[in-house]
């Protein structure tokens, strides 16, 4: 099985929540997680990969801009297009107050 975590960055909440699905977050100092706060990975686009947990789910994390809450629907349209089953993939959308705030921020120079 492979869980997507979607928020407006993949950067942010999206990872955090990855990793606290995995059960490997033993801390709220999130400078030490491996791609926190990396601009230019969420600016590539790219789907994030985390890790697999202890029952062999991959886990990964994706940036979908502001309109990051179509994106579950649009993943599980093209997982059901290509003939995949919702015990293969699920994407979720994480969400807390403040949101897109990361988002902008990311757009801010340095």
């Amino acid at each position: 099985m492979n869980v997507i975590f979607v928020g407006p960055t993949g950067v942010h909440h999206a990872l955090i929540a990855a990793h606290i699905f995995m059960g490997d977050l033993h801390s709220n100092d999130y400078r030490f997680v491996e791609h926190y706060d990396d601009k230019e990975a969420d600016l590539k686009g790219d789907l994030l990969y985390v890790g697999e947990d202890a029952n062999g789910v991959k886990v990964y994390a994706f940036g979908a801009g502001a309109n990051y809450e179509l994106a579950p629907a649009i993943i599980a349209d093209l997982r059901d297009l290509f003939g995949f089953s919702e015990e293969e993939l699920v994407a979720r959308a994480v969400s807390i107050p403040g949101n897109l705030l990361f988002y902008g921020l990311n757009y801010l120079p340095p």
